[in-house]
């Protein structure tokens, strides 16, 4: 009976860690998705910020060797980067030098 309960334990505990990596994975996918829309925007906006693409990359290499979290953090920054990038374009529309 005791090792009967031991490996349902056991079972359980492995079954709640894989799906916490499944939906950390999910989550990074999505940041990622989410990033690279962002960044698009921005890069439409001719205003695309030299480290975001290599966020993204280095996002994408980490969630296809499987490492989710780090794939979460860099996509969440290259988005946060992106947002920002749109910004500043929004905000310097019409600066440009002024001669008087």
């Amino acid at each position: 009976m005791k090792k009967v309960l031991s490996a349902a334990v056991i079972a359980a505990v492995f079954a709640i860690g894989g799906c916490a990596s499944l939906g950390t994975s999910i989550k990074a996918e999505q940041a990622i998705s989410a990033a690279k829309a962002e960044n698009a925007k921005a890069h439409s906006a001719k205003y695309e910020w030299r480290d975001t693409g290599k966020m993204l990359k280095a996002a994408e290499k980490a969630y296809s060797e499987g490492d989710y979290e780090t794939a979460l953090k860099k996509a969440t920054k290259a988005k946060e980067q992106a947002e920002l990038a749109q910004i500043q374009a929004r905000a310097q529309k019409n600066a440009g030098p002024i001669y008087e």
